[in-house]
């Protein structure tokens, strides 16, 4: 996997507080992305595009609006995929 092909969790976490605020949904939106629970606690962690793909996936499968929300809450330089 080349270097420039990963990026950081800060989105995917980012829409996992917005989507999930009591827990109980991470592991749906996690789902196929062979992302950890325990990988959203190390900031230093890289993922391919394709997982952070998979999650928002999963996300707007359950929130259409997803974009909306987060874009609400990110820095207009941290947008990246979205």
């Amino acid at each position: 996997m080349q270097h420039s092909h990963l990026t950081t969790l800060h989105a995917v976490v980012l829409a996992l507080d917005t989507l999930c605020q009591d827990g109980t949904c991470i592991d749906q939106l996690l789902a196929g992305s062979g992302i950890a629970p325990a990988d959203l606690q190390r900031p230093e962690m890289r993922i391919s595009i394709a997982q952070e793909r998979q999650v928002f996936r999963n996300a707007t499968a359950r929130c259409q609006d997803l974009g909306l929300l987060l874009g609400r809450r990110m820095h207009v330089s941290s947008y990246g995929l979205l």
